[in-house]
């Protein structure tokens, strides 16, 4: 079964809506990192050794999966948005 526009535009609607969700939790995550940094430089000869000491904990990984997850969402919702602009020129071509 062929989507609609309107599918396509309601995909759209739930792929932004994930990413903004995303994009929040990542930003809490990054004001966490900032304090924990903190930390792990007193124990660390260097801030590149602190920040993998960061990507070994709980909420680095979960950072880097946020990362990973919004560009994935960034490429559907570019995609989305090129197909609902494709049916619309052809639905002003078609007359």
């Amino acid at each position: 079964m062929d989507k609609t526009p309107r599918d396509y535009t309601q995909e759209l609607i739930k792929l932004a809506e994930d990413y903004f969700e995303a994009g929040e939790e990542l930003a809490k995550i990054q004001i966490e990192k900032s304090s924990c940094l903190l930390i792990l430089m007193a124990d660390s000869k260097s801030i590149k050794e602190a920040e993998l000491k960061w990507g070994c904990q709980q909420g680095g990984k979960r950072e880097l999966e946020l990362i990973y997850k919004m560009r994935g969402l960034k490429e559907l919702i570019s995609a989305n948005k090129v197909k609902i602009r494709v049916m619309n020129n052809e639905s002003y071509n078609q007359y």
